[in-house]
């Protein structure tokens, strides 16, 4: 998990050229990670590669189905990229498998 921490850590002081870099030279090893993908999916929405970034919290959420980030992340990106349908769509298939009230609150707020 250091890799996908500092992934994280360049994501968050936005340092897209190291994040970039370190993915990508780390993506045989995670590549059936679901941090490691909605970490690149975050990436990828942050240069508004928003096509890109749904499929990567798609395949996070493929990997895990109760990673509460990749769901959150999808919304925010659909939301961000005018699909509000598919953000609404997303939001209610998620919040089926989301059992953490903040998260289900914010999800909420997202929708109206």
């Amino acid at each position: 998990m250091k890799v996908v921490n500092k992934i994280r850590d360049y994501i968050i002081s936005n340092d897209i050229e190291n994040a970039y870099n370190i993915i990508m030279e780390n993506e045989k090893e995670y590549i059936n990670n679901s941090s490691y993908w909605n970490l690149r999916g975050i990436l990828c929405s942050k240069i508004r590669e928003y096509n890109a970034a749904i499929n990567c919290f798609k395949t996070a959420i493929k990997i895990d189905i109760n990673n509460y980030d990749a769901w959150f992340n999808i919304l925010y990106t659909y939301n961000e990229s005018g699909q509000l349908l598919q953000a609404a769509l997303h939001a209610g298939i998620g919040l089926r498998y989301i059992t953490d009230k903040e998260l289900v609150d914010d999800i909420n707020k997202k929708l109206t």
